[in-house]
């Protein structure tokens, strides 16, 4: 068993724990998705290029389309530098995200679920803070626009 499959294995037994059988997916044997409220949380599994080590990158996709000014980004860089649990940027299609990043190999469940729990409490209250002030979408509802 490789290092990737070892970790997936450890998260889906933390997953199952803590959610049941039905309160997450496994997308593939690098990929879980949960939810929490209008968020989605992601669970990506990545070897490190530089040692035998694996990440564990727990991502929501908070909002889509927002205006991208001077006012949102610095509000964004201030609450990296409050936030404990995750770091916010914005990928090449426009969406803010906030990631919180593991040690797979010394990984342990009460830290993992807490993880997770934080990003999706994080993601699901700032989605509407952003709306409200710089427009765009939940990630959710861009998700079903599309689908």
């Amino acid at each position: 068993m490789d290092i990737l499959q070892e970790v997936s294995a450890k998260i889906e037994g933390y997953l199952k724990n803590a959610y049941g059988e039905e309160g997450y997916d496994k997308v593939s044997e690098t990929l879980f998705v949960t939810r929490k409220n209008t968020t989605f949380v992601y669970i990506y599994i990545q070897k490190d290029k530089e040692r035998e080590e694996s990440v564990v990158i727990c991502r929501a996709a908070v909002v889509k389309g927002a205006r991208l000014d001077k006012p949102l980004l610095y509000n964004l860089l201030r609450m990296n530098n409050k936030n404990v649990f995750g770091r916010f940027s914005i990928d090449e299609d426009g969406y803010i995200l906030l990631d919180h990043v593991l040690l797979g190999s010394t990984l342990e469940e009460k830290e993992f679920i807490t993880s997770i729990f934080h990003v999706g409490v994080i993601a699901d209250e700032m989605d509407d803070i952003i709306i409200e002030e710089y427009g765009g979408l939940t990630a959710v509802d861009d998700l079903m626009e599309n689908f």
